[in-house]
């Protein structure tokens, strides 16, 4: 079995910035984008969904941010990886 590709330095800030991502002055969530509510039932501010670049674990790393703080991690090995899952993200749809 091979070994699973990590998340690596796959961007540059001005990639991020020309892709619709914000620089935040947090040096631990240092960019992130918010997603468009396309929820047919529920478009309030509450099921709002943001993919994030933090650094948690000590390195850089994407994620999914859910309005309930949850956060799905994810294993981007290209920047392409990233406009891929976002193009796919429909809407979020919270259990309340």
């Amino acid at each position: 079995m091979s070994e699973k590709k990590k998340s690596e330095a796959i961007f540059t800030p001005e990639t991020l910035k020309a892709a619709g991502w914000k620089k935040k002055k947090d040096p631990v969530f240092p960019f992130e984008k918010k997603i468009k509510n396309r929820n047919p039932l529920n478009n309030s501010e509450d099921s709002d969904i943001k993919l994030v670049l933090h650094s948690l674990y000590n390195q850089l790393q994407f994620a999914l941010l859910l309005p309930d703080g949850g956060m799905v991690n994810l294993n981007i090995t290209s920047f392409e990886d990233i406009k891929a899952f976002e193009d796919k993200i429909d809407f979020y749809d919270p259990p309340f």
